[in-house]
């Protein structure tokens, strides 16, 4: 074999192990939902966790003038989608043991680090939102 056809086999090795090993990568934009959140909503109170395709939400409503005993705590933990803009929630875990396996679907909407949500019904109308700030390190 001489070595024109040496050099030609090689590069067509490479070419096609380059072709069936390596596809095309592709870049995707981090997911700005991923991080903490603590929720600033009047009369109500906590967090929510969101990483990797799941969500945990804690947080506490307490009615006016009531005692730490009248409070009412929410869990509520699961994993969610997101597609045109409307993510899906599938709950796992709830205090309300009701609520598993149940989906809600919500909107948001981000400006600067503040994230405004809007639960949305199966006609994609708004029942409830809210809003929430970015937690950072030490706060």
């Amino acid at each position: 074999m001489s070595r024109r056809h040496i050099v030609l086999a090689g590069l067509a090795a490479v070419a096609a192990l380059g072709a069936t090993r390596h596809a095309p990568s592709t870049i995707s934009a981090p997911n700005p939902l991923e991080g903490g959140w603590e929720l600033i909503n009047p009369g109500m109170r906590g967090q929510s966790f969101i990483a990797g395709g799941h969500y945990v939400v804690f947080s506490t409503r307490s009615a006016a003038g009531a005692t730490d005993s009248a409070t009412v705590y929410t869990v509520d933990a699961g994993a969610y989608s997101e597609a045109d803009g409307i993510v899906t929630s599938k709950r796992t875990y709830a205090n309300d043991a009701r609520l598993v396996g149940q989906t809600y679907r919500w909107t948001y909407t981000l400006n600067g680090d503040t994230l405004t949500y809007h639960i949305i019904d199966a006609s994609s109308r708004e029942i409830e939102s809210g809003r929430g700030v970015r937690l950072r390190p030490g706060r």
